[in-house]
């Protein structure tokens, strides 16, 4: 399973997937792009009118979060006789976002959105070793990023489910409102899905054995107290009564 560091990670998957096809185009303009995880005001800012110059670059913007419809009630927590969890169902996550190419250059965002659109039209599923080298830190690099290396280590290429990224295919009106709702200018851009993430519970599980003894309820709060013996006590003895086939049949006096 992996851990709530999965959101974050799945958004770094994407982002190095798209990366390596860019870097496979031998074009100047794209030798130094990174493609980035912001929000497009972060980049355009939000003054519709001013002119920036923004270099040639794509961004991905996880907008919108959702349950997993098909985990939401596959799993279901479990207790044991004593009323403990014993486990706890995995969060189920899809997660949206929006891919959007930014440059102030002529037709290089087209020229990016369509490397990004292939790129992630040729990977429909992540296998777990693809996740795993898609994560994996520069060993180069002295120190290493401290949230590259907390990616890394979210557990997100071995958890059940094997993560998926599917198109949505939203209309003109929808992603109107969707710019609108972020407060950004329009870019050339395109909306995907990725799922399931799986994130793992990190409550305690503490499983009481069933052989355990059972200690005896405690009543000092009501003012009562209770003695339990620990041995058990006779208080009288008694021979076993003989029935009256044995005493017929036996040759020895009956006492």
């Amino acid at each position: 399973m992996s851990t709530a560091m999965a959101i974050a990670a799945a958004a770094r998957v994407v982002a190095q997937l798209i990366d390596r096809r860019v870097a496979l185009e031998n074009f100047t303009a794209f030798q130094s792009m990174k493609t980035t995880v912001l929000s497009p005001e972060q980049i355009d800012g939000t003054d519709m009118s001013a002119t920036i110059d923004v270099p040639p670059h794509i961004n991905i913007f996880p907008y919108h979060v959702a349950m997993n419809a098909a985990y939401r009630n596959a799993f279901e927590p479990s207790r044991n006789a004593f009323g403990q969890p014993v486990t706890t169902p995995p969060l189920a996550l899809d997660i949206s976002f929006l891919v959007s190419t930014h440059s102030s250059l002529e037709l290089l965002p087209e020229m990016l959105l369509g490397l990004a659109m292939q790129a992630l039209s040729d990977v429909p599923q992540l296998t777990r070793e693809r996740v795993r080298t898609l994560l994996a830190v520069n060993p180069l690099i002295d120190p290493p990023d401290p949230v590259l290396v907390a990616l890394q280590r979210s557990g997100l290429a071995d958890q059940l489910e094997i993560l998926r990224i599917e198109p949505l295919n939203l209309n003109a009106d929808e992603m109107q409102k969707l710019w609108t709702s972020i407060h950004s200018r329009c870019r050339p851009s395109f909306c995907y899905r990725i799922s399931a993430v799986l994130i793992e519970s990190e409550i305690l599980r503490r499983v009481r054995c069933p052989c355990a003894p059972l200690r005896p309820p405690s009543f000092s709060r009501c003012g009562l107290s209770l003695i339990a013996s620990i041995r058990p006590i006779c208080s009288s003895r008694r021979p076993p009564r003989r029935s009256r086939w044995w005493v017929k049949n036996s040759s020895s006096p009956v006492r």
